[in-house]
């Protein structure tokens, strides 16, 4: 397909320096046949969600999470039962040889989330996905920063040790308790000291920080798609009472709990 071609309703699209952005919405249901896109671009589900399909390899595509679509390789699509309503960021080639150059990330479809992901996307929609959009500049940055939030999310350490899984699974098991760093060495079989090197070192981040960055993606998570309150949430994503929550959460997503719930339903 050429540029900012899609097989659904275009809602709007805004052309900015080396980015073009469009907001689609597809009926339930649709299936697209076999096609391919030109220039390679990010896929923000935004409600609903959808199968995009390579040969033999399926994405499950749903509300906050981005598809990678590479540039001329061929798929087919089946939208979910309640249509799909995305934003599509479509970059130029002088942008994409510069990401082509930090990564591997616009060589194979993937579908990535994560809490600063949705927190970039957050602030996009606020930009764009308004009555009033913001300025031109202010709506290339936070596109920019959805693109950054990409580039971090795929991130992966090629050589951590062997260890490094066993203890983001425990810290994952249950976020709603407080694991000791003590009882995480010993899990690795190493010293606290070293313990929190490597992590950094493999990780970019401190235990604690990737700790609340997990918290704060379930709970993000828990918003966009349960009735629960606010209050339960943050108990059981480990936060100490919701005014925590709440305080956490805006200083991350810009938002609090109750506009981010809001915006995303």
């Amino acid at each position: 397909m050429e540029l900012g071609e899609y097989s659904g309703k275009t809602v709007r699209r805004l052309r900015i320096q080396n980015l073009l952005l469009t907001e689609n919405r597809f009926p339930s249901n649709l299936r697209i046949g076999q096609h391919s896109h030109i220039y390679p671009h990010f896929t923000i589900v935004l409600k609903g969600g959808f199968v995009e399909q390579y040969g033999e390899h399926k994405f499950v595509c749903n509300a906050g999470s981005v598809l990678l679509v590479p540039q001329d390789q061929s798929h087919c699509d089946i939208m979910g039962p309640d249509g799909t309503h995305s934003l599509s960021i479509e970059i130029s080639r002088s942008l994409e040889r510069f990401l082509s150059s930090e990564s591997d990330l616009l060589t194979r479809p993937r579908v990535l989330r994560s809490s600063d992901l949705s927190a970039a996307i957050a602030n996009l929609k606020r930009h764009f996905l308004t009555s009033a959009p913001s300025s031109s500049f202010e709506i290339h940055c936070a596109a920019m920063q959805v693109i950054l939030a990409v580039l971090r999310s795929d991130t992966r350490p090629s050589d951590g040790p062997t260890w490094l899984a066993t203890v983001c699974n425990r810290l994952e098991e249950d976020l709603s308790q407080n694991q000791s760093l003590s009882e995480l060495a010993s899990l690795a079989g190493v010293s606290i000291a070293h313990l929190c090197r490597a992590f950094h070192r493999n990780k970019g981040m401190t235990i604690g920080d990737y700790v609340r960055s997990r918290r704060l993606c379930a709970a993000a998570e828990r918003l966009s798609h349960s009735t629960d309150s606010i209050a339960l949430i943050a108990a059981e994503t480990g936060f100490a009472d919701q005014a925590h929550l709440s305080r956490t959460f805006r200083q991350a997503y810009g938002l609090s709990p109750r506009a981010y719930r809001s915006q995303a339903n």
